[in-house]
C-alpha cells in the first residue's frame, strides 16, 4: 500500500480549497470589523476560514465550452509534505491520461487531500450523428498515477463542458454546463472520492437555464460558490449560485451583470469572507471585442463592488484566471492590445481599489494563451501556453508572480512537444505543483490528448 493510500485509510483530513483554475490565506481574523468583503488573513499556510478549518488547512484557486479550462486548485496538506531536494525548479515525468482520439473540449484540474489531484475534461469519443461530449474524471496521485480508473460522470447526448474540479471537504466535486435538453442549458454537477470512484450519480442543479457554460466553482469552506454564463434572459449573462456538497442548489440565483453584450468565461475565488468574480464581457465595445471586468460579492453572492472593467478599452482581453493571497487579489488575463496575445495581470486590494493597474507580464514573439493564476506557499504561480518560435508550436511556462507583478521565478517551458497546446489549468498540494493541458496533435485534427505534468519548485 502507498503512503498515500495508507493516509487515506487513516485520516479523513478536511481540506479547506477555492479556486484553481481552477485557477485562491491568513488567519481568519477579520481585522477591520467587517468593513470589507475580504478575510483579513495575512500569511500562508493558516485556514482561509477558520470557522470551518483547522489552521493549516490551505484555500486555493482553483468555462464550459469547446476549449475552455477551469483554473485549477491547490490544497496544503501538511501530511503529504516532503522536503525540498533540489533548490528551483524540477519539472516531472509528463503523463498522458486520456488520448480519445477524439476532440477535447477543456479540462479542470484541483488538488486534493492525501497529496491528490482531480483532473476533469469533456471529450467527443462518443460523438455519433450528433455532437456530443460527456464529462469524465481521473484521480490522480501527484507523480501522476491514477488512482483507481477513469470515471464518466455524464452520460446524455448532446454537450457536456467543460468541468470545474473543487475539491470539497472530502471528495472532488465537477460542476458543467450541459445542452442535453436544447434549447434549455443547465448546470450539472458530479463527485468523486479520493479512491477514485463515483459517489452517486450525477445530478443538475439549475433550472430554467438557456446555454448555460463556462462554470467556474470555488469552496468557501462550508458550501461551493459558482459562477456561470446563461443566457436566460436573452443575453449571455454571469450568474452566482451555491452549492451543497451533494450538489443541491443552497439558495436562489443571482445575477452579477445583467446588460447588453455578452459575458463569457467567469473565473471566481473565495476570499474568507466572499466571493471575487472576473470574467470577459463585451459591454460597452465591439460585439466580439470583450474586456475583463470584475465583481466583488458578500458571502451570499450580492454584488458588493462592480462590476468594473480592469483590462483597458483596446484590444481584446479575455481568458482571465484569478487568485486571493490573503490580503491581495489578482487577476491575469489574454490581451491583444499589442498585436498579439500576451498575459496581462492587475492587482487589488481589498477594498478592490487597483494597486497595480494593467501590466504586461510575459514578452513573446508569437503569442502568451491561457493563463492560469494561483496563490500558494511561495505566492502568486502562474502557468501559460507560449508559441514556441513556430506557428501552432505551443509550449508549457511557468513562473512565480511578485505582487508588483515581476516574474521572480521561473519563466521556463515545461515541455518540448510539437503542436498546439490548449486548456492551460495549474493546481497545487502540499506535494508540490501540477500542470494539465490539452496537446493537439501536430498532424491530424481532433486527436486530443489530455496531460498531467508535476512540477516543484524548492526556493533557492
Amino acid at each position: 500500500m502507498s503512503r498515500n493510500s495508507s493516509l487515506r485509510a487513516l485520516f479523513p483530513i478536511l481540506v479547506v480549497i477555492s479556486i484553481a483554475s481552477c485557477k485562491p490565506s491568513g488567519n481568519g481574523t477579520d481585522q477591520d470589523a467587517g468593513h470589507d468583503m475580504f478575510d483579513d488573513a495575512d500569511a500562508w499556510p493558516d485556514a482561509e476560514d477558520d470557522t470551518t478549518g483547522d489552521a493549516g488547512d490551505v484555500p486555493v484557486d482553483g468555462g464550459s465550452d469547446i476549449g475552455d479550462v477551469m483554473d485549477g486548485g491547490d490544497v496544503q496538506d501538511e501530511d503529504t509534505v516532503t522536503p525540498c531536494t533540489t533548490p528551483g525548479l524540477t519539472v516531472g515525468t509528463p503523463v498522458t491520461v486520456a488520448a480519445p482520439g477524439a476532440l477535447v473540449g477543456g479540462l479542470g484540474l484541483a488538488g486534493g487531500a492525501y497529496g491528490l489531484y482531480g483532473l476533469a475534461w469533456s471529450d467527443a469519443r462518443e460523438i455519433d450523428v450528433v455532437p456530443n461530449e460527456e464529462v469524465f474524471f481521473a484521480v490522480l496521485e501527484a507523480d501522476g498515477s491514477m488512482v483507481g480508473s477513469e470515471v464518466q460522470l455524464s452520460n446524455a447526448p448532446l454537450n457536456s463542458r467543460t468541468p470545474s474540479v473543487v475539491w470539497a471537504m472530502d471528495r472532488f466535486t465537477a460542476l458543467w454546463g450541459d445542452a442535453r435538453s436544447l434549447p434549455a442549458g443547465n448546470v450539472f454537477f458530479g463527485a468523486v472520492d479520493s479512491a477514485g470512484s463515483m459517489l452517486g450519480s450525477e445530478s443538475q442543479v439549475t433550472t430554467g437555464g438557456v446555454s448555460a457554460m463556462y462554470v467556474s466553482a470555488t469552496w468557501s469552506g462550508s458550501r461551493i460558490g459558482m459562477a456561470w454564463t446563461d443566457n436566460r434572459d436573452t443575453t449571455m449573462d454571469v450568474y452566482f449560485a451555491q452549492v451543497q456538497v451533494d450538489g443541491t442548489l443552497d439558495g436562489g440565483i443571482t445575477p452579477i451583470i445583467s446588460a447588453a453584450g455578452n459575458s463569457f468565461r467567469p473565473r471566481i475565488v473565495w476570499t474568507g469572507s466572499g466571493y471575487a468574480v472576473a470574467w470577459d464581457d463585451t459591454v460597452g465595445g465591439e460585439a466580439w471585442e470583450p474586456h475583463v471586468q470584475l465583481a466583488l460579492l458578500g458571502a451570499d453572492g450580492s454584488v458588493v463592488l462592480g462590476p468594473t472593467p480592469i483590462s483597458g478599452t483596446t484590444g481584446t482581453a479575455s481568458r482571465a484566471s484569478i487568485a486571493f493571497s490573503g490580503s491581495l487579489l489578482m487577476v491575469c488575463w489574454e490581451d491583444f492590445r499589442d498585436g498579439l496575445p500576451e498575459i496581462y495581470c492587475s492587482t487589488f486590494d481589498t477594498s478592490g481599489a487597483v494597486q497595480v493597474a494593467d501590466t504586461p507580464v510575459t514578452a513573446s514573439d508569437g503569442g502568451s494563451t491561457w493563463p492560469s493564476l494561483l496563490h500558494g506557499p511561495d505566492g502568486f504561480a502562474l502557468a501559460w501556453a507560449q508559441e514556441d518560435g513556430m506557428p501552432n508550436d505551443d509550449e508549457v511556462r511557468f513562473a512565480l508572480i511578485s505582487d508588483d507583478l515581476g516574474l521572480t521565478e521561473g519563466d521556463a517551458p515545461l515541455t518540448d512537444t510539437p503542436g498546439e497546446i490548449d486548456c492551460v489549468s495549474l493546481a497545487r498540494t502540499g506535494a508540490g505543483y501540477a500542470v494539465a493541458f490539452v496537446q493537439k496533435d501536430a498532424t491530424a485534427m481532433d486527436e486530443d490528448a489530455v496531460v498531467y505534468l508535476p512540477i516543484e519548485y524548492c526556493p533557492e
